[in-house]
C-alpha cells in the first residue's frame, strides 16, 4: 500500500499565483493550502517533521503576501493511495 502526506493550513481567501509545491485541496468541505510528501510506503518520524519544516517554510511566504489573517494550525492528512 502507498501513500502520502497532505501538509496545510485553512484557507478562505482566493490564491491567485500559486508556486509548486504548493497545492490547494479539498476535505470535508474545507479548502487547504499546503504540500504533499513524496509517495511512500512508509515515513519514519523524522521524515514527517522535515516535511512540516518545509511546508511551513512555503506556506509563510505564500501567506505574507496572500493572506490576511495568518494564524492557523498546520494539518496533516494521510492519504492511501490505492493500486
Amino acid at each position: 500500500m502507498l501513500f502520502h502526506i497532505f501538509v496545510g493550513i485553512p484557507i478562505q481567501e482566493q490564491i491567485l499565483h500559486l508556486e509548486p509545491p504548493l497545492r490547494i485541496i479539498s476535505f470535508y468541505g474545507k479548502r487547504f493550502l499546503g504540500i504533499y510528501s513524496e509517495t511512500k510506503e512508509s515515513f519514519h518520524s523524522d521524515e514527517v517533521a522535515e516535511l512540516l519544516k518545509t511546508a511551513l517554510l512555503q506556506l509563510k511566504r505564500v501567506a505574507f503576501r496572500n493572506i490576511q489573517t495568518y494564524q492557523a494550525t498546520p494539518i496533516i492528512i494521510p492519504e492511501i493511495l490505492i493500486g
